[in-house]
């Protein structure tokens, strides 16, 4: 009894989580995995570039913002990467039989939400240079940076769970834009 229910809220946890991909035709294919995974770990798709990082700031932020900035071709591969898992997750969850799970079968989706959440992450880390620069320019009396930028990282994450690779766009043009719209609501204009 104490097993099925701790199953029940294990599916329920893992049913309240909405997930929304943009399909490639890269995923249908047999080795897909194999393939995004050999295209985010080539080593020669980063940019090594020196760290250019505005004055004044905190060093908390400043060790933020280390991570290095993504090449054209490894963001493509990690908004790539990141979609293949909300793909897997969703079509693992529409074959889910609630009544029938069983435990490895949970540890599948919670393995693919896992993965989303490390790419999503690694995308939002190599972007915190921009997130922090655009809250610098909204920085008014009465707010601290650290405010800015932690509503920055929110809008930032909503920002890359909505990025369409395939349009030719640069992730950071579309997360300025972004920003500059959620900064506009959220921030008083003095």
């Amino acid at each position: 009894a104490i097993y099925r229910l701790m199953m029940d809220e294990r599916i329920a946890r893992i049913n309240r989580r909405k997930v929304k991909f943009i399909d490639d035709p890269v995923y249908h294919q047999e080795d897909a995995e194999r393939m995004i995974e050999s295209m985010t770990s080539a080593e020669e798709i980063t940019i090594a570039e020196p760290q250019r990082l505005p004055p004044n700031l905190p060093s908390s932020l400043a060790s933020l913002c280390s991570a290095p900035l993504l090449s054209p071709a490894r963001e493509r591969a990690m908004f790539l990467k990141l979609n293949y898992h909300k793909m897997r997750f969703v079509i693992a969850r529409r074959k889910l039989e609630p009544l029938f799970a069983r435990g490895k079968d949970l540890a599948v989706l919670e393995s693919h939400l896992h993965r989303i959440t490390q790419t999503r992450n690694e995308i939002l880390r190599a972007n915190l240079r921009l997130i922090v620069s655009v809250a610098r320019k909204h920085l008014r009396h009465g707010l601290s940076i650290m405010e800015l930028v932690s509503e920055g990282t929110m809008v930032a994450m909503r920002a890359i769970d909505s990025f369409d690779v395939h349009r030719g766009n640069k992730f950071s043009t579309y997360a300025t834009y972004a920003l500059m719209t959620g900064f506009a609501r959220s921030v008083p204009q003095l």
